[in-house]
């Protein structure tokens, strides 16, 4: 495999994924942003939701319990809604920090004991992720681990936020001077604010991302195959697909049987020497096999252009590209191959007449 590269080819490749120390704050803040761009008004509703129904028992609306519940949804909804739930994140993983070193130390809430092991080891995993993952490519996907820790942290501390009943809120407020219901009336006057100003401004323009469509590339691929039998109508044919995995996915999965697919390397077809293959060849290239450069007429002289495709995926999808290209529509090309000149292309028939002829 020396002439096409080995092994040393996927080794550069894979080293790309790494930055290392210097570029973790810039692959953490590209997370984060990530993070930001998947949220919609789903994400404050979802949290509002958590903390009404995480904490159960009763739901009689004059209780102070309830409106203890009400008031830490509205407040934590509105700090998600503004400033993104990874921040509603690293705020329990930080609580939840302190509150096991106060067990190692000692110094436990009776009420509050759970299960101190599984935390720690929660808490252990979180650390892991938040310190590791920036040392990669901000790939979207990457963070999911992350966010996985996160939403367990996120979770065990809403409930202790809203498992709080009428005889510890009295307690409470009896006992402090700084009276904490207030504090928490006030805590949901800003997250209500916070709301209300962040549904126009933050989610207005972007609707749902989750809810948006993920069918560009198998919209392509029957373009794809609607050219490719029009050019070949009968007959198998060979349709190779360079540097885009989805495509080759999605083709092979939508394509008829007389359509056969090829996972390309290069532009190569055939070696030198070797004689053509005797039904017709096809290539279809995207963004990712020139890496965002145009093709060079030089490099194709060996097949005739057909078509060009442009294709708006995603934002999964488009938060993997290079952020140059984040915006701009993917363009695919559809190539037919022709034989180099001098080199005769053997229908099959042929073929087998000229080895019937050598055996004899």
């Amino acid at each position: 495999m020396r002439d096409t590269g080995g092994y040393t080819a996927v080794a550069s490749n894979h080293a790309r994924f790494i930055v290392g120390v210097r570029g973790w704050l810039d692959s953490a803040i590209a997370h984060a942003q990530h993070l930001a761009a998947f949220e919609s008004p789903l994400t404050p509703f979802g949290v509002a939701v958590a903390c009404c129904l995480i904490a159960g028992g009763s739901w009689n609306v004059s209780s102070e319990a309830t409106r203890h519940r009400l008031l830490v949804a509205i407040a934590a909804s509105g700090l998600a809604a503004m400033m993104s739930l990874s921040v509603l994140v690293l705020v329990a993983a930080v609580m939840a920090l302190r509150e096991g070193l106060a067990q190692l130390r000692g110094q436990r809430d009776e009420a509050h004991v759970g299960r101190p092991l599984a935390w720690t080891m929660l808490a252990a995993w979180w650390i892991a992720m938040t310190l590791t993952t920036p040392l990669y490519h901000p790939y979207p996907r990457l963070i999911l681990p992350w966010l996985v820790a996160g939403w367990l942290l996120l979770g065990q501390q809403l409930a202790r936020w809203t498992a709080t009943d009428v005889t510890d809120v009295a307690n409470v407020t009896k006992n402090s001077h700084a009276q904490p219901g207030r504090r928490l009336a006030l805590a949901a006057a800003i997250g209500a604010v916070l709301m209300l100003v962040a549904i126009p401004t933050r989610f207005a323009s972007r609707g749902i991302p989750s809810l948006q469509p993920r069918t560009a590339i198998a919209r392509l691929a029957d373009q794809l195959v609607s050219q490719v039998t029009t050019h070949a109508p009968d007959g198998n044919v060979v349709i190779r697909v360079w540097g885009e995995p989805a495509l080759f996915f999605q083709l092979s999965n939508r394509s008829p049987r007389r359509l056969l697919m090829q996972p390309a390397g290069g532009l190569a077809v055939i070696r030198p020497g070797e004689q053509p293959p005797a039904i017709p060849v096809f290539l279809a290239v995207g963004p990712h096999a020139l890496d965002g450069r145009p093709p060079s007429p030089d490099a194709f002289r060996d097949y005739r252009h057909l078509d060009s495709f442009e294709v708006i995926p995603g934002l999964q999808v488009r938060l993997n590209q290079p952020p140059a290209r984040r915006d701009q529509p993917m363009i695919f090309h559809l190539y037919r191959w022709k034989p180099p000149t001098g080199v005769s292309r053997e229908t099959p028939q042929a073929a087998r007449r000229s080895s019937t002829r050598t055996t004899r």
